[in-house]
């Protein structure tokens, strides 16, 4: 049998012998590779511009593209398919180190994977129907059977794909387009129709500036090889978004928007290929000037029109023009344009201005035209463009919301005008216009030329088990990327960001910004923070962003269906609340929310709302308005009166549902426009009107072929977004059909198809969505769920960190129970991780329901490589420990008490047993009832001494130190941390060692013994540089300079609170940040420095402030008041010690109360409200002499004594004082025994002793050795 090769045009689908130029039925140029060279040449060349071959003389032989190109193609194919999958994700170290103020009995978990997943869905790994024998095909290149082949038929390719479908080059990664020396890829010919046909289409002039001089100095062959990647790299942005390449005339390029095929956004397309190929040619020139020393740029003209498409004779047969006034009006815009811009005709600018920022530019005066012409320069895609939903060709107006329009202006206008910062709440039914009104709004105030930003997010149906699902879209919109940009363009355009602004906290801030977005990405700062200090930071993170934003400019931030947003999203907002209360800048947040009571879900207080529009029904005389705006009336005429009451009747003012009806009634020709009036195609009562949205929305539904329907249930599955690369592989068909069906459903107002590298397909409504699922019954709905998440199992193979949460939340709506624990448990590791504790109980919550429907002997994998396989009792531990530590953290004390108490009456193993002993006993040190906490410790530590378990045992001896300070048992608490170091030294855990050190430390400075704890937490520090955990080594900084502190030592004590200082502010550490200006204004006044005392601990006081952290703003009053006390502003000084001390006796904090008590009295002293005085030393003396150190008992007993030589009791005065000697005079304090023996000697002097010189001496000796100062 002889074979042939067939070829299909990509046009038209025509199949024909490969031998013909053009195709026979439409006429499209099929291009050939040179026989000599292989390389492919456009058919308009004479000689073969690689090898010189005469191509003319080869014009009748035939051409075989099967051997083409062959190796070529496989060599770049398979490199940049290669280059499309993200890198392989690692996990971060399971262990974190505990910081100072608490023992660290959290699990670390994996970081969190995130939605919507940020992985690029790759292409498959070669063409569809690419098959290998021995010669390789091309895509859409068949052998076929010379008699069988009428009945070929292809499947059909997208239009944009004909480059790819004549000749399956790929295109060369931008940062190999100058590497290669290697010959240019093909160029396609016209692609316009053969026969004669008025067509309205976009068109698209370039030009590429600086090639004159370029061929000057550089031979032909080098000019060309320089050239052509360039002109392929627009070739291939032209076909990407529809276009067609016309001609190639020298340096310009003419491409073609609406031929063959029309599409409903043509200029749009042709705005995108003009942008991206305006980016192609920055960096093709800036390549171009570092490798050969001069650069080329690019002038690019648009214009929209209609043209004559059709064939011309020309001298070597017939060539497919294309003839009008539209292409000379493009011509001349690109004419006019200067280097690198983009200039467009008037008429085009009002079909772009919706979507593409422009402004205007010069007049253009052309010949044949009487009126100059004005020209608009195209700038770029609008950030936040206006969503079209229902009538595309009549442009609705915004009918009613008068009242509601101007509140919300109005608080725009004062959160702007006067830097007041507002949240507003748009609330209201599903179709009243939320989202709309906030929209009018925006563009009322970008109307009038202000500068302003708008960030917009918006949560959805299924986000609450999405950990950060509403922050991570409100981060994205602020650096413009969206859910298909890859990777690293995501990350380069964050830093861009955080560089541009200066954010505070720098590399750190951006660390944590992409940890919310990329939560499988390792960071060495992150791995060792506890998940409740890592959320403290991604809000922190998170809040500056916006802020610093907001200070360049006026920021208007959109937040959509606040009723599905996600815990961890929502408590942010409530911080971002907080803040903004005590800020002045210009930024409004602008919330819709479909109904009020999630607001009040959350256990924090709930936002606090500048002002609330509750959306209420269009009134009569607004739903009649909103009618004559659809049919474009001025007034409603009688013949209509009927329809407009019998769908008013149904509306209840809903203008989304009056839309929808009438789309229905127009489209299925129901209402006719006739001799210029409208008229009903049959009787009112047959008429089809829902009696609510909802069914309006069924209703909509039903009317689609079956298709049709199938496809928006699977799409309704997927969720309110939906990649179109897995809409691919659900429906195994292929891009072009699909779009074409997509287009199809988006005429509906059902959807809208994002333009993109990678479209997505969008819900315009989310009540679509869930009234599209809900037609499914439930056999269907888990079927799909199954086969959703196989195809996201398939797809993100190399990276499954990242579409985790999706995992789980398909699975656990299928019957593959197995797999649906598998990754509900892993996305409840990492929720855990991200400090998203509902999230974690909640997924928890569903595991425990899934482990009864498993068989005991079934093993499943709950790791994300499949290598830790765990039977169903296995499983229930694990979820029992993981539910325990995350109660544990959130403070449930009495749900994890009840816990605990039901598992150790089930008789668990040993090491369970142990693990509860411990929890219990953590819950009652949180509980301060540390005897009883000891005890349980000391429990679980004989428990792992049974099994043997070292280092349970270190862990529970560290705890048992930890408790037995708070005790006040200090040498119990040494005793135990030595038996915790010597456990340690059998199986180091260089966290555990650091920690007991610290521990130790601690211990040791609250019985005195400085140099002793100053030498443990030097070891502890030491420990905490070598494994690089900057927290603890903050900790340990700040520890030792209390040490320095106590000891008189304040140079010291300044020197490492400064280094403590520049550690937390690098990590952001806003807390630890606080405590350390804390500390250095408390040594700073010890210095003498006051300046600089009272700028940092008001720093300390509005960073506590900002915290909401009670107790941290107490300890920094009692500080400002000791610097007023020390100016002898008594006053100041005595205001801010009452709140301070009120705060901290409120909350028991004993241990801190007696300084800022002594600093009370001595006020009172100096004010001489003696009666205040006594009252307060009788109060508060048995607080001092408990919990002071010497040097404040020793001040006790001087204010005791100052008190009764006030009263004229001298003998009572000396006892108290002789008393205080004895306290203060082996602590070397230089500032209170200097007061003391000023008194002393006084006393004496007024005595007449002669013991009077004896302390006048001391006071001399005293003053002569005063510390050396810092300069402020």
């Amino acid at each position: 049998m002889q074979y042939l090769i067939y070829r299909h045009c990509p046009a038209c689908q025509y199949a024909q012998e490969d031998r013909f130029k053009y195709c026979g039925r439409c006429g499209l140029a099929m291009v050939r590779p040179c026989p000599g060279c292989q390389q492919i040449q456009p058919l308009g060349f004479q000689f073969c511009g690689d090898c010189g071959l005469n191509l003319a003389s080869l014009q009748s032989q035939p051409f075989h593209p099967v051997h083409f190109q062959q190796h070529h193609f496989q060599q770049n194919h398979f490199q940049h398919q290669q280059s499309q999958y993200p890198p392989q994700a690692q996990y971060p170290p399971q262990a974190q180190y505990p910081h100072q103020a608490q023992y660290p009995h959290q699990a670390q978990y994996p970081p969190q994977a995130q939605y919507p997943p940020q992985a690029q869905y790759p292409p498959q790994a070669q063409p569809e129907n690419w098959t290998q024998s021995e010669t390789q095909t091309q895509p859409e290149t068949q052998v076929l059977p010379h008699e069988n082949t009428p009945s070929v038929v292809a499947s059909p390719k997208a239009l944009q794909a004909v480059q790819d479908e004549v000749l399956p080059i790929p295109t060369v990664p931008p940062e190999s387009s100058l590497a290669e020396n290697r010959a240019p890829g093909p160029i396609p010919q016209s692609a316009v129709a053969r026969a004669s046909e008025r067509r309205r289409v976009a068109v698209l002039f370039c030009d590429v500036c600086g090639f004159t001089a370029m061929s000057e100095k550089l031979d032909p062959e080098e000019v060309a090889n320089i050239i052509q990647p360039l002109f392929e790299e627009c070739n291939n942005a032209i076909t990407k978004f529809g276009g067609v390449v016309e001609k190639f005339i020298g340096d310009a390029i003419m491409a073609l928007f609406g031929v063959p095929y029309a599409h409903e956004d043509d200029p749009e397309r042709a705005a995108l290929a003009a942008m991206e190929m305006r980016t192609i040619i920055q960096r093709f020139g800036a390549e171009l000037e570092q490798r050969m020393g001069f650069s080329v740029n690019m002038r690019i003209g648009l214009n929209v029109g209609t043209v004559v498409a059709g064939s011309v004779q020309g001298p070597d047969g017939k060539n497919y023009q294309v003839i009008g006034d539209a292409i000379n009006t493009a011509a001349r815009m690109e004419q006019n344009a200067l280097p690198g811009h983009i200039l467009v005709t008037e008429e085009m600018f009002r079909l772009l201005r919706d979507s593409f920022d422009l402004r205007a530019d010069k007049l253009i005066t052309a010949k044949g035209k009487k009126l100059p012409m004005q020209s608009y320069e195209l700038l770029d895609l609008r950030k936040h463009q206006q969503r079209r939903r229902g009538f595309d060709n009549r442009s609705i107006h915004f009918i009613g919301r008068h009242q509601e329009l101007s509140d919300l202006s109005a608080w725009v206008r004062q959160a702007f005008d006067e830097c007041q910062p507002a949240f507003v709440l748009l609330s209201g039914d599903s179709g009243l216009g939320k989202t709309r009104l906030a929209q009018e709004t925006w563009h009322q105030f970008e109307s009038q030329g202000r500068p302003l930003s708008m960030v917009q997010g918006a949560s959805t149906s299924y986000s609450r088990d999405f950990p950060y699902f509403l922050l991570q879209s409100l981060i994205r919109s602020a650096i413009d990327a969206d859910d298909n940009l890859p990777m690293q363009d995501i990350r380069q355009r964050l830093r861009q960001l955080v560089e541009e602004l200066k954010l505070p906290g720098g590399e750190l801030t951006g660390n944590l910004l992409e940890y919310v977005l990329f939560p499988q990405l390792e960071n060495s700062q992150l791995k060792l923070m506890s998940p409740e200090r890592l959320q403290q930071q991604i809000f922190k993170a998170a809040s500056d962003l916006l802020l610093m934003m907001a200070k360049r400019q006026p920021l208007f931030i959109q937040i959509d269906d606040l009723q599905w947003c996600d815990s961890l999203s929502m408590h942010w907002l409530v911080h971002m609340r907080k803040i903004l209360q005590t800020r002045k800048l210009p930024i409004i947040f602008c919330i819709t929310c479909r109904s009020m009571p999630s607001l009040t879900e959350l256990n924090e207080s709930p936002l606090d709302w500048s002002g609330h529009s509750r959306l209420q029904a269009l009134d009569d005389q607004e739903s009649r308005r909103l009618i004559c705006a659809i049919l474009e009336l001025e007034s409603l005429p009688e013949s209509l009166d009927a329809l407009a009451a019998a769908v008013l009747e149904r509306a209840s003012g809903n203008p989304y549902y009056i839309e929808e009806v009438f789309k229905i009634l127009l489209e299925d020709r129901l209402l006719l426009l006739e001799n210029q009036q409208w008229k009903l195609g049959c009787p009112l009562h047959e008429l089809p009107l829902p009696s609510s949205i909802q069914r309006l929305v069924m209703s909509r539904f039903d009317r689609l072929p079956d298709e049709q329907r199938q496809l928006m249930q699977t799409l309704s599955v997927i969720g309110r977004i939906a990649p179109m690369r897995l809409v691919e592989k659900l429906t195994g068909r292929n891009q072009a059909s699909l779009e074409a069906e997509l287009r199809a459903l988006e005429q509906t107002g059902f959807i809208w198809l994002t333009q993109s590298k990678d479209p997505e397909v969008v819900f315009q409504q989310a009540l679509t969505q869930e009234v599209i699922y809900s037609t499914l019954v439930n056999r269907r709905q888990r079927a799909l769920h199954q086969e959703i998440a196989a195809a996201l199992e398939e797809m993100h193979a190399s990276d499954l960190q990242s579409v985790l949460d999706l995992l789980a939340f398909h699975y656990a709506r299928t019957q593959e129970t197995a797999q649906a624990i598998r990754y509900l448990w892993l996305s409840a590791e990492q929720a855990a991780r991200l400090y998203a504790n509902e999230q974690s109980l909640s997924q928890l919550e569903l595991i425990q329901g899934l482990l009864t429907q498993l068989d005991a002997q079934a093993v499943v994998a709950i790791d994300l490589h499949r290598r830790q396989w765990m039977r169903q009792e296995q499983i229930r531990q694990k979820v029992l420990l993981l539910r325990s530590d995350v109660l544990l953290l959130t403070g449930a004390y009495d749900l994890l008490l009840e816990l605990v108490e039901e598992t150790l009456a089930a008789e668990p193993p040993i090491q369970l047993k142990a693990r509860m002993l411990y929890l219990r006993g953590r819950v009652n040190e949180k509980r301060s009832d540390f005897p009883v906490a000891k005890g349980l410790f000391e429990e679980a530590r004989q428990l792992y001494l049974d099994l043997g378990d070292v280092p349970g045992q270190a862990r529970m001896w560290n705890a048992i130190a930890w408790v037995s300070r708070w005790m006040g048992d200090y040498a119990f608490a040494q005793s135990a941390c030595e038996q915790a170091l010597q456990l340690l030294e059998q199986q180091p855990d260089m966290e555990q060692i650091a920690y007991a050190h610290n521990v130790m430390g601690v211990a040791l400075f609250s019985v005195h013994d400085w140099e002793s704890a100053l030498n443990h937490y030097s070891q502890s520090l030491s420990i905490q540089t070598q494994i690089q955990d900057l927290w603890g080594r903050a900790n340990s900084l700040s520890n030792m300079g209390n040490v320095y502190f106590m000891t008189n030592r304040w140079p010291e004590a300044v020197e490492v609170f400064e280094q403590s200082l520049a550690i937390r502010e690098q990590l952001g550490d806003l807390e630890g940040t606080s405590h350390s200006y804390n500390n250095l204004g408390h040594s700073y006044q010890a210095l003498g420095r006051l300046e600089a005392a009272e700028k940092a601990l008001n720093q300390a006081l509005t960073r506590y402030q900002q915290l909401g952290n009670v107790l941290g703003v107490a300890v920094a009053q009692c500080n400002l008041a000791t610097l007023h006390f020390r100016r002898m502003e008594w006053e100041q000084a005595l205001t801010l010690l009452q709140s301070g001390i009120s705060s901290l006796q409120t909350r028991q904090m004993d241990a801190m109360l007696p300084e800022a008590l002594n600093h009370r009295i001595e006020t009172c002293l100096k004010l001489e409200r003696l009666s205040d005085a006594h009252e307060h030393l009788m109060a508060d003396s048995d607080c001092v002499r408990n919990h002071g150190d010497p040097v404040q008992k020793g001040r006790l007993e001087r204010l005791w004594g100052q008190y009764y030589l006030s009263q004229q009791q001298p003998e009572l005065g000396l006892d108290r004082l002789q008393q205080a000697v004895t306290l203060l005079q082996p602590t070397d304090h230089r500032e209170e025994c200097l007061a003391l023996y000023q008194q002393m000697a006084a006393l004496q002097r007024a005595q007449g002793s002669d013991e009077a010189s004896y302390w006048e001496d001391l006071c001399q000796s005293l003053l002569a050795a005063e510390p050396a100062t810092q300069t402020s």
